[in-house]
């Protein structure tokens, strides 16, 4: 399911609700906040959502919604993390 998930979330640009993505894997909400909640934790996906008052002020996704669709909780792929190199150490 996981790989499911993350290829839903790669295909929408504006990120996914937990019931969009339950209704599109078939399953229950619950085992999709179990997977999201855990590549949240791991960095893989971002979760952006409403706050007091409704601003996007501080979320964390606020760059990636699309306001139209009104500040509903919704999960992103976060963006690939930089690998450095380090030079070998003594």
């Amino acid at each position: 399911m996981v790989k499911q998930l993350l290829q839903l979330l790669t295909d929408a640009r504006t990120g996914l609700g937990v019931e969009d993505l339950a209704r599109q894997l078939d399953v229950s909400p619950a085992a999709v906040e179990g997977a999201l909640d855990l590549l949240v934790r791991k960095g893989r996906l971002i979760k952006g959502g409403p706050r007091s008052g409704g601003l996007c002020d501080g979320c964390t996704a606020a760059a990636l919604c699309n306001p139209l669709q009104g500040c509903t909780t919704r999960y992103f792929l976060a963006p690939e993390p930089i690998q450095v190199q380090l030079p070998p150490g003594p």
